[in-house]
């Protein structure tokens, strides 16, 4: 005759069962939760980092959305982010710029066709970078600007480069005041670099410049000379003399 079971036993198995489910379910939730608080601790994290860096990098910095009309190829850009340097390159506040679209800051870069340029780049993926001059309360300066794609967004960094621009102008204008020297003058003039071996020691010279009295004595143009090795233009049996007296 089968044991008979005790309902009310039964009953009490089923609620601890029950219990120790929702036990398990509850510590699960907390898992998660504890899951969820780090991951947006992270985030917070990631966050304030990402601020600070777009605050003080030394460029100024642009993020824009692009926008569309009916084609899937953009035909402007929204501006989203920009940092303080941005806003200040602007002459503007940081948030005054939100918004606007990158056709409108076209006439204040002096850059016609920035636009096209970063139609290209969002099509492309391929960065891009150019340089530009400003002129501000009689002053001249220089921006380099870059343009990347990332994810569905476009950045554009600018940098002011007045500063190398001014030592490159002003190292043109002596090199233009060195070849008009040369050119001017009577006497056969000639330019040279030393070029070193491993050892440090003198091993030739190449031509910088000459002028046409030089270039005449060795019977051949000025472009011709610029670049050429100096001992090439001799016959080796002076080679050791020259190296010796170079050397000394």
């Amino acid at each position: 005759m089968p044991r008979s079971v005790n309902p009310k036993l039964n009953g009490s198995v089923q609620l601890h069962d029950q219990a120790r489910q929702i036990q398990d379910q509850a510590k699960r939730l907390q898992l998660q939760a504890r899951q969820l608080k780090d991951q947006a601790q992270q985030l917070k994290e990631q966050d304030e980092l990402m601020q600070g860096i777009i605050v003080n990098i030394p460029t100024g910095l642009y993020v824009y959305d692009p926008v569309y009309e009916s084609s899937k190829v953009p035909v402007d850009f929204r501006l989203i982010i920009l940092n303080p340097l941005a806003a200040q390159q602007l002459d503007s506040s940081d948030q005054s710029r939100i918004g606007e679209l990158l056709s409108k800051l076209l006439p204040s870069t002096g850059i016609p066709n920035l636009l096209v340029r970063t139609i290209e780049v969002f099509k492309s993926w391929q960065a891009q970078s150019l340089e530009t001059a400003y002129h501000y309360q009689g002053v001249t300066g220089w921006f380099k600007l870059s343009i990347s794609r990332y994810d569905h967004r476009i950045i554009i960094t600018t940098i002011d480069i007045t500063a190398l621009k001014q030592v490159q102008i002003n190292l043109q204008k002596v090199t233009n005041t060195m070849h008009s020297m040369l050119g001017g003058s009577l006497v056969a003039i000639s330019q040279l670099k030393a070029i070193r071996d491993q050892t440090g020691s003198i091993s030739d010279q190449v031509y910088e410049g000459v002028n046409e009295k030089k270039a005449a004595l060795l019977n051949r143009s000025d472009n011709e000379l610029v670049g050429q090795h100096f001992l090439s233009l001799f016959p080796g049996s002076r080679k050791a003399i020259f190296l010796r007296q170079l050397n000394q």
